[in-house]
């Protein structure tokens, strides 16, 4: 079985090394399916998207043995598949996997048309390229996947009643995440800042993979913390997305406020919907577990910084320690102004300069209690896992 799907693989490369997008698929026995989609990477990502939608389905499989998993992979630059990464793919999960070639773009349209055939979508993970504005880049120049698709609200009675989406690329957070949730009426995860690849280390945590940010080269090639069984990562990168710590820089500008940490916005007025979906979601991110899940170790792997001494980890936990023993929703890990955020939006306002290139100026709404968006977060997971929690829907 599995000689015959990488059979299968090299055919597909062979013919056409130029595909749109690759489907793999691991049936279930329930109708259930979860759909992960991974961005073109262009040049400057190559194929780290893919490796963390990759993470993202094992962490699925492991935790959901029964339902599907659809993997939709956009191809470009970086992202063909090697011999040697292929192998790893069926290594990794089960030589079950059915492949398909698509031979049309994976434009947003696209992506909308394939979960609408999918009748019991238990959740939504996409790893791409995203702007504050215009939604996520799925494929270089076209289509992107945004609230403001034609139809797209059609989607949401397509999921499940205890579905979620988890949407990792940059500043997700400011529109796409807040707005799908009132559309789809399901919890979305979403960033308010950058966001970038973090890689796990032989000593048994993620850091960034820039220099300075890590004690060491010593990276792991094997994930042993994450999942219930081992799983050896793609070419022996054990990749994920996190928040950075700082306010967004970049192509859309340089913003004033942020959060260091996945925000989630939720159904309005429905306290434990979110409480589930939040739930949910923290069971499955790929975090330095070993295979059991902890709440406090969930916490603050989500919510602290890490640096090449883990001082500023360890300085973060102790704090969030002493903020939930004193009743405190004041502290926050982020370096720079945090904004202020509720389940069901941001209190910001973006507007573009008239300079060119045109740039995007984020304007924060202090209408609450400055910095207390990360503790009641903090407090909401808690009492998602019916732990003494304060929850502000």
């Amino acid at each position: 079985m599995q000689s015959s799907i990488l059979s299968l693989l090299f055919v597909i490369l062979l013919t056409n090394p130029a595909l749109a997008f690759t489907t793999i698929h691991w049936p279930g026995t329930s109708p259930r399916t979860h759909v992960v989609v991974a961005g073109e990477g262009f040049d400057e990502m190559g194929s780290q998207f893919t490796k963390s939608a990759l993470a993202m389905a094992a962490m699925i499989i492991d935790q959901d043995p029964q339902s599907n998993v659809v993997l939709y992979i956009a191809e470009g630059d970086g992202q063909n598949p090697t011999r040697t990464r292929l192998t790893e793919w069926l290594t990794a999960f089960s030589p079950r996997a059915n492949v398909e070639s698509n031979g049309t773009q994976l434009t947003g349209q696209q992506l909308l048309w394939q979960l609408r055939d999918l009748k019991a979508v238990a959740g939504l993970y996409v790893y791409s390229h995203s702007s504050p504005v215009l939604g996520l880049v799925l494929q270089k120049n076209k289509l992107r996947f945004s609230s403001e698709l034609p139809n797209i609200e059609s989607l949401k009675n397509n999921f499940t009643e205890d579905a979620v989406g988890m949407l990792f690329g940059c500043n997700t957070g400011l529109g796409t995440a807040p707005k799908l949730a009132r559309l789809w009426n399901i919890p979305i995860m979403g960033s308010l800042t950058s966001t970038n690849f973090q890689q796990l280390h032989s000593n048994g945590s993620f850091y960034n993979n820039d220099p300075g940010l890590y004690p060491s080269n010593s990276w792991a090639s094997v994930n042993l913390r994450s999942y219930k069984h081992d799983w050896k990562c793609p070419d022996g990168d054990c990749l994920r997305m996190k928040t950075d710590n700082i306010p967004y820089t970049g192509k859309w500008g340089k913003f004033s406020a942020g959060l260091g940490f996945y925000k989630w916005f939720c159904p309005a007025n429905n306290e434990d919907r979110c409480l589930q979906g939040m739930r949910n979601g923290a069971m499955l991110w790929v975090g330095p577990s070993s295979g059991q899940f902890q709440l406090a170790d969930f916490i603050n792997d989500f919510f602290c910084p890490e640096d090449s001494s883990s001082e500023r980890f360890h300085r973060c936990a102790t704090d969030i320690s002493e903020a939930l023993r004193a009743n405190n929703l004041s502290y926050s890990a982020f370096e720079g102004t945090s904004l202020n955020c509720s389940f069901s939006e941001c209190a910001a306002d973006l507007s573009f300069t008239n300079t060119v290139p045109r740039k995007l100026i984020l304007t924060p709404r202090l209408d609450r209690s400055k910095d207390s968006t990360m503790m009641i977060e903090v407090h909401a997971y808690l009492k998602a896992f019916a732990q003494t929690g304060i929850f502000l829907l």
